[in-house]
């Protein structure tokens, strides 16, 4: 029987022929004189080797490619049974490759190196899928969008270790992306930041340069990206730093999930801000071989609202907002670099637009099921290039939400390619600590791999079939699936369980930060209880769903276990700590039903007996969950997220309910509660995150 194609992303024309094609166990793999002199060139040839040798084909060597008008120095006939060379004549980015019966068995063309590295991806995604016997093929191919990226947070949760973004960065080579960017806040250990950071375990500056060579020799672009206005949590609380903050009061309160996301702009008036961000600027571009740098500039939510409040008033918002982001790209552009940033404010501020720099790009994102085409639009309109920034929907959740990543992903690279944007920068975020596991990002990595790559992408559950054979490992093509059924199953998520635990203030009453965010009257301050039952009664019709959810989690368990005993032998299902996709997903599903049997528990609808073995349930889970983390990440956030699991199974033990809460130990405090155009501009990212 054959094995049916998976391919990721989709080709755009690929011609299936009669035969197929035996590679030999000892074959030559021939480029032209000018490629071999490619260090990058000769590396992509090696991993296609690796490959081979992997299916049993360990014998194959790299030559020149043999003269066509005489034989081989190496071989009496001259014929390579794999040859690589360029193309002039194909279009830019465009790549063929071609299967045959007879020697040379498979011939790649490339009007570039790039366009080789691709074509060479797709015969290694056949090889891993087929084995070392292809089926006879033409494929002609050609990207949509010219930039294919991935943003990966390393600031709110997560940091992963070395050979973990390694890993993801051979996934992101395979998949064909041509750039990743770190967000990174304080979690680069900056001297001048050590506060920040002294606590944590941070990337070094080592670490950066090693990360710019694995990606080069990938053919990927590492893009340094600081934050450099809004989000500056971590460095605002610091006793040196802290003065440059809008609002410097925040800076002794107690760590907070939710109060990190909310708060922390820098104060553009005080030129010691502008001193302090183009200092790490200078400090940072020379790490990378880019000439591009991200400042973010999102998410400024407390400008104008601090110590710059009389000249807001005076020039207005967005002229601080401007002034402040244009003398980073005039800065960045004297150094060189050209300059990216995020489209959010400008599109609250449709004024704005016209006053940032013509060459600057901005990443537009939107994180919604059903995202803005008039968004897409009014920015492509202002002449500026344009990055659209869908997301993979994995953050504040255990179970990723892979109906909603298809259809941001799919939508939003649709309105880019109408709308000329020069590619896609898809998101992968960590708020509230980054609980999920980097595992279940990658079925949205593969639909953004997928609608960046093609103007009509693949039915989705073609794209689901090749993520879980080409990325999860499991060639029975229906892990994602399952993954996509677990994922319907939340009726109690994480970002739940901290916003309950959060209403708690220091005082007694409730966290005016959570009231907001759940848009909740802030009259209810004085009253944690009427608070927190109102939290749970807007969630009642959901969380009453707990036991229907339990036979979906308990469904996809059942059949991921059961593919386990034919994932051992997989490169692509074991993961660096020897464990499989499949058994780091099963992880994440158990944490989720005890999720859902927590929200039961808080509205009351469980016994004491229930309570207590839940209690002793999460305490165990947090173990597992522990020591999964600590194989693929630095400690960074995790007892941060430890601490409120734990705060949750001390309460279910003392058999506090709704009616008892108010004794709950309190968690994290609030105060100065954000005003009504924060709340409307939080409202879209909440949608997603």
């Amino acid at each position: 029987m054959t094995t049916p194609l998976v391919l990721l992303p989709s080709p755009l024309r690929l011609e299936q022929h009669d035969g197929r094609a035996t590679l030999p166990p000892h074959g030559r793999l021939c480029l032209p004189e000018q490629l071999l002199r490619s260090p990058r060139l000769v590396f992509w040839a090696r991993q296609l080797l690796a490959d081979l040798a992997a299916g049993g084909l360990g014998g194959w060597t790299i030559l020149e490619d043999p003269e066509p008008s005489g034989p081989s120095a190496q071989e009496p006939d001259g014929r390579p049974d794999i040859l690589l060379r360029l193309d002039p004549g194909l279009p830019p980015h465009a790549s063929t490759c071609e299967i045959r019966p007879t020697a040379p068995f498979c011939v790649l063309a490339a009007h570039e190196e790039e366009g080789l590295r691709d074509a060479l991806q797709t015969l290694r995604q056949l090889v891993r899928a087929q084995g070392t016997t292809l089926p006879c093929l033409t494929i002609h191919d050609r990207p949509a969008m010219t930039v294919r990226a991935l943003t990966l947070d390393v600031s709110r949760g997560r940091i992963p270790t070395l050979a973990t973004l390694e890993r993801q960065i051979e996934l992101l080579e395979l998949c064909k992306f041509t750039q990743l960017q770190l967000y990174v806040e304080a979690s680069v250990a900056f001297p001048a930041t050590i506060e920040a950071w002294r606590s944590s375990s941070p990337l070094t500056f080592d670490d950066i340069r090693a990360l710019d060579d694995f990606c080069w020799l990938r053919g990927i672009e590492l893009v340094p990206a600081l934050a450099s206005f809004g989000h500056m949590y971590d460095i605002l609380r610091t006793r040196r730093w802290r003065h440059l903050g809008e609002l410097p009061g925040q800076a002794d309160r107690p760590f907070s999930f939710v109060e990190r996301m909310l708060h922390h702009t820098l104060n553009p008036v005080n030129e010691g801000s502008y001193r302090f961000i183009t200092e790490r600027m200078d400090e940072y571009a020379p790490l990378f071989r880019s000439h591009q740098f991200n400042i973010e500039g999102d998410e400024a939510f407390d400008l104008g609202k601090g110590e710059d409040r009389e000249a807001a008033e005076r020039i207005g918002v967005p002229r601080l907002y401007a002034d402040f982001v244009c003398r980073l790209c005039e800065h960045l552009r004297g150094k060189g670099l050209s300059p990216l940033m995020y489209a959010d404010i400008a599109l609250k501020f449709p004024e704005l637009l016209p006053q940032l720099p013509a060459d600057v790009t901005m990443a537009n994102w939107d994180y919604r099921a059903r995202p803005s085409r008039q968004n897409v639009e009014k920015v492509a309109a202002s002449g500026h290039p344009q990055l659209v920034c869908p997301g993979v929907q994995t953050w504040n959740r255990l179970v990723p939400d892979v109906d909603a990543a298809w259809s941001n992903i799919s939508l939003m690279c649709r309105y880019g390619q109408e709308f000329g944007a020069v590619g896609m920068l898809v998101t992968d975020w960590g708020d509230y600590g980054h609980i999920n596991d980097p595992v279940t990002s990658l079925p949205g990595l593969a639909y953004a791999a997928e609608c960046a790559w093609c103007a009509h992408p693949a039915d989705r559950s073609q794209v689901d079939a090749a993520a879980s054979v080409l990325l999860l490992g499991d060639p029975t093509g229906t892990l994602t699936g399952l993954l996509r059924q677990a994922s319907r199953a939340q009726t109690f998520g994480w970002a739940d369980a901290v916003q309950w635990q959060e209403l708690a203030d220091t005082d007694g009453g409730a966290n005016p930060d959570v009231l907001f965010l759940l848009g909740q009257p802030a009259g209810q301050r004085t009253d944690l209880p009427a608070a927190r039952r109102t939290f749970l009664n807007d969630r009642m019709d959901t969380i009453s769903k707990a036991g229907q959810a339990d036979g979906l989690l308990d469904q996809a368990d059942a059949e991921i276990s059961a593919l386990l005993p034919r994932l051992g032998g997989s490169k692509a299902a074991t993961l660096p700590d020897g464990q499989t996709n499949a058994a780091a997903i099963r992880v994440m599903l158990r944490g989720q039903r005890l999720l859902n049997h927590l929200g039961l528990a808080l509205t009351g609808q469980a016994g004491a007996a229930d309570r207590r073995l839940l209690a002793e349930r999460i305490d165990e889970w947090s173990l597992d969950y522990s020591r999964r983390w600590d194989s693929v990440s630095r400690p960074s956030r995790l007892d941060d997220i430890r601490t409120v699991l734990w705060r949750y199974s001390d309460l279910l033990r003392a058999g506090a309910g709704p009616a008892q809460d108010k004794a709950a130990s309190p968690s994290r405090p609030g105060d100065n509660a954000s005003g009504k155009d924060e709340q409307q501009h939080v409202e879209q990212k909440e949608a997603g995150r």
